[in-house]
């Protein structure tokens, strides 16, 4: 009788430690997956992030982008120097002599200047002497995703800002850009309007992925 009793109570203790193994193991279990989980998660994440330095590194530099407020800190920079701003027929674009690159490389190349909105102000130092360039000008403005130039210039700098859907963001002043820009003016005809939009591509491309430090004039 005894050992039958023995007998039961180890078959109790057995199965006693078969329940508590199996709690262990479910334990470790959902360890496990929820750690697997965490890892693929940080992994994801860690990738989305190498992905958008990656976007917004062109050329493996740093650059920095720029919303509207600072294109307005671009003029109010000037204004504190006690600088004015007197808008002029663009017509001078084709009529003056201008030391501006931004003129000489695009502006004076475009062949209908006027399609585009133009506003051109020159900028004048508080003795009134000329001392740069303001220009504005409304790209694309017959498709849904028009852009707007803008470019602030001085006798030794310039800045250059581009505008979409609201977001604005300062554009390297560099060949690049001026070829584009170039392409995109004259490529402007309602007969042709693919042609059209494949130049306005390129210049979204250089808007997402060209972007530079500020540096004020």
């Amino acid at each position: 009788m005894a050992k039958v009793e023995e007998l039961a109570k180890l078959i109790n203790n057995n199965n006693s430690n078969k329940k508590l193994r199996g709690f262990f193991l479910k334990v470790l279990l959902s360890l496990v997956v929820f750690s697997s989980y965490g890892s693929a998660n940080d992994d994801k994440e860690a990738k989305k992030e190498a992905l958008e330095k990656e976007k917004n590194t062109p050329n493996g530099l740093v650059y920095t982008n720029l919303d509207f407020d600072s294109f307005k800190a671009t003029i109010k920079n000037l204004k504190d120097k006690k600088v004015t701003f007197k808008e002029v027929n663009p017509d001078i674009i084709k009529d003056e002599v201008f030391d501006f690159v931004i003129v000489n490389r695009v502006l004076k190349k475009i062949k209908d200047l006027k399609h585009y909105d133009p506003v051109i102000e020159k900028i004048f130092d508080e003795k009134g002497k000329e001392m740069g360039l303001n220009v504005e000008l409304q790209i694309n403005p017959e498709v849904k995703d028009f852009f707007t130039f803008k470019s602030i210039s001085t006798t030794n700098k310039q800045r250059c800002f581009l505008s979409l859907r609201g977001e604005t963001r300062e554009i390297l002043c560099d060949d690049k850009l001026y070829n584009v820009l170039l392409a995109v003016f004259n490529s402007y005809d309602p007969n042709d309007l693919l042609k059209h939009i494949s130049t306005v591509e390129s210049l979204k491309k250089i808007f997402y992925t060209i972007t530079c430090e500020a540096v004020y004039l």
